[in-house]
C-alpha cells in the first residue's frame, strides 16, 4: 500500500491524552507482556518536563490500528532537544502495508519543524531493520549487560536537570532508586528481578576521582563508544530492545553520542 492509499484509507492524526486507553489495548495486543496502563502512558507521554509526546497515529473508523510515540529529552553537547523513540505498535491484521513508516516519517518531519535535533531509539531486532533501511537510522551499536567500570564521559551522554531526573525515576512502570553525589554525578538503581540490580551513573559536571571510586564498577546495562566490556553476561539476561540508533534531523553527526544506559531509554 503506497502513502497516497494509506491517507485515503486511514485517518493520521497527533497522539491524544484522550486516546489513552486506545493506546493500552492496542499496545497490549501487540506486546502481551508489557505491563502498560492509563497511567503509565500519561506519566510518559503527558508529564515529562521537557514537553509532550510527538507522535502520530492510523485510525480506521474509530479504532486506533497503528501507533507510534516519541519523546524530548536533552543530550550533553547537542544544544536543541533530541527525540527519544519509544512505542511503536501496529495491530497483527494491519502490518505489512506501510503504517509504521508513514507514522514515523510524518513525526520527524513536525520534529525538524519544531527545531529537534535529532532522533534516539534502542530497537529490537525485528524492528531494527525497518529504522535502518527504510527511516535513514544509523545503527550505533548494541547495549551490553555486563559487569564492568560505570565511568562515562559526560559530553555525548543523556542530562538531566532536577526536575527530569525526578520524573524519570518515578516511573509508575518500575522506580529507580537514585543517589545525588558530592561531585554533581547521580547513581541510578534498577532492581529488574530478585538476583539482578542494574546500576548506572549519570556523570556530573566536575567529577572527583576519590568519589567515584565508590561506584566505578558494578552491573550495568550500556553503550559506550569504542568500548567493549571485559565481562559479558549471558544474553538471554538481557531485556529487549537492544540496537541503539541514531537519525540527525539538523545535521548533527552520530558521532556526539558517546554512550547510552538503561536509565537512558524505558526498557523496565
Amino acid at each position: 500500500m503506497n502513502e497516497e492509499q494509506i491517507f485515503k484509507e486511514f485517518r493520521i492524526q497527533r497522539i491524544s491524552a484522550d486516546n489513552l486507553l486506545g493506546y493500552v489495548q492496542l499496545l497490549k495486543v501487540c506486546f502481551p507482556k508489557f505491563e502498560v496502563s492509563p497511567e503509565y502512558l500519561q506519566w510518559l507521554y503527558f508529564q515529562n518536563p521537557l514537553g509532550y509526546v510527538l507522535g502520530f497515529d492510523a485510525i480506521l473508523d474509530t479504532k486506533i490500528v497503528a501507533h507510534y510515540a516519541c519523546i524530548p529529552m536533552q543530550v550533553s553537547g547537542i544544544p536543541s532537544l533530541v527525540l527519544l523513540s519509544l512505542n511503536s505498535a501496529t495491530l497483527p491484521d494491519f502490518q505489512g502495508r506501510g503504517l509504521f513508516r508513514v507514522l514515523a516519517e510524518k513525526t520527524y518531519s513536525s520534529a525538524e519543524e519544531l527545531g529537534y535535533s535529532a532522533v534516539v531509539g534502542v530497537a529490537n531486532a525485528k524492528s531494527l531493520r525497518s529504522f535502518t533501511r527504510h527511516l535513514g537510522f544509523t545503527h550505533l551499536g548494541d547495549l551490553d549487560l555486563r559487569f564492568g567500570s560505570l565511568g562515562r564521559a559526560k559530553l555525548g551522554s543523556r542530562s538531566y536537570s532536577g526536575d527530569d531526573l525526578i520524573w524519570r525515576c518515578n516511573s509508575p512502570l518500575n522506580q529507580f532508586s537514585w543517589k545525588m553525589q558530592e561531585n554533581g554525578s547521580v547513581k541510578i538503581s534498577a532492581r529488574v528481578s530478585k538476583l539482578v540490580n542494574l546500576v548506572s551513573i549519570i556523570p556530573g559536571l566536575n567529577p572527583s576521582k576519590r568519589l567515584w571510586q565508590k561506584y566505578r564498577f558494578g552491573l550495568t546495562l550500556d553503550w559506550r563508544k569504542g568500548r567493549k566490556p571485559f565481562l559479558f553476561l549471558p544474553k538471554r539476561l538481557k531485556p529487549s530492545p537492544l540496537a541503539l540508533i541514531y537519525k540527525s534531523l539538523d545535521g548533527t553527526p552520530p558521532s556526539v553520542l558517546t554512550s547510552w544506559s538503561f536509565p537512558d531509554f524505558d526498557a523496565f
